[in-house]
């Protein structure tokens, strides 16, 4: 996906994906990874409607990136990845959190974590791993489905990102 076509919000939402279906392939694809980082990964997931109106392959793009992020990023002794779908009946929302207990987000970084080519340093390594684009395209993405991202991060305690999407409602077409 280009970026310029995100920037200038060409990409389309014109289909619909369920966040219970698409999280699950994202957790496969990442299996192997999963594996030989030995973290344990616990995810919860909803048997209520979860269909938001994103692109499957968006919506997969968004999950690749957190869940991607927070294996990097996750403590590597007794690591831990929990992922947690639930409804907003009141709101008609869908509401997905995805934490890991490793290294936090510093305040310097944490305003701008969602821009273009914002790398944070792994302490582990000498130089950020990838493009600094992932959370950026999360971000536009999540948008682009008319819903809103936010995390928390806090030293000793991890990074918690919290998605939340209007459900789609094939009745009222919202």
């Amino acid at each position: 996906m280009e970026v310029e076509k995100i920037d200038a919000e060409i990409v389309t939402t014109e289909d619909y994906a369920s966040l219970d279906s698409t999280i699950k392939l994202a957790l496969k694809r990442l299996q192997p990874q999963i594996e030989d980082m030995k973290v344990d990964l616990i995810y919860h997931g909803t048997s209520e409607p979860d269909m938001i109106k994103l692109n499957e392959d968006k919506l997969l793009q968004v999950m690749l990136n957190l869940l991607s992020n927070a294996l990097k990023f996750c403590a590597l002794e007794n690591g831990i990845i929990r992922i947690v779908l639930k409804n907003n009946e009141e709101e008609r929302s869908a509401i997905l959190t995805v934490y890991n207990n490793g290294q936090f987000i510093s305040k310097e970084f944490q305003h701008t974590i969602f821009e273009k080519f914002t790398q944070v340093k792994d302490g582990n390594l000498a130089k950020p791993e990838g493009s600094g684009l992932g959370l950026y395209i999360t971000r536009k993405f999540v948008e682009q489905a008319g819903g809103r991202v936010s995390f928390v991060s806090s030293e000793n305690e991890g990074t918690t990102f919290y998605l939340n999407f209007p459900l789609y409602d094939e009745q009222n077409e919202t």
